[in-house]
């Protein structure tokens, strides 16, 4: 009986954490196949895949959710690895100059906040701040400290 209840324990568990709602707003979301970016933009994600994307003005903040502040940063399709560094940057930045957008709703979680303009060609990669793999956030920059 134990076993029985610990396995519930655990397998509830993993149920609560395919509804937990994460919401990144305030970025400016580049989600790459060419189209402009979205400022200040809102991208909610709903255990691993993204269920709305859009402007603040026309997207929804879900009631209790975990908000992300991304004001001032940028937010753009990332690789489903667990890439870091140099290969993180050079990933996204090949993803958002393809040809399909990869940002939209029912797509994996697969995202970087990162502080600047991942298109950008003058040399100065941007540093990626988060990066979600299937939902699940690791915090870059602090591991970059350590």
């Amino acid at each position: 009986m134990t076993l029985l209840l610990a396995a519930f324990a655990v397998f509830g568990l993993a149920a609560a954490d395919d509804t937990t709602v994460t919401v990144i707003v305030g970025a400016t979301l580049v989600d790459g196949g060419g189209r402009p970016p979205v400022a200040d933009s809102v991208v909610v994600v709903r255990g691993t895949v993204i269920t709305a994307v859009g402007d603040r003005v026309h997207t929804p903040l879900p009631k209790g959710a975990t908000l992300v502040d991304g004001r001032r940063l940028w937010i753009a399709p990332a690789p489903g690895t667990a890439a870091t560094g140099a290969a993180l940057t050079r990933a996204i930045a090949a993803i958002v100059r393809g040809p399909v957008a990869r940002v939209l709703a029912g797509q994996p979680a697969h995202l970087a906040l990162l502080d600047a303009d991942p298109r950008r060609d003058d040399g100065g990669p941007a540093r990626v701040r988060r990066h979600w793999i299937s939902g699940k956030s690791r915090e870059i920059a602090a591991e970059a400290a350590r």
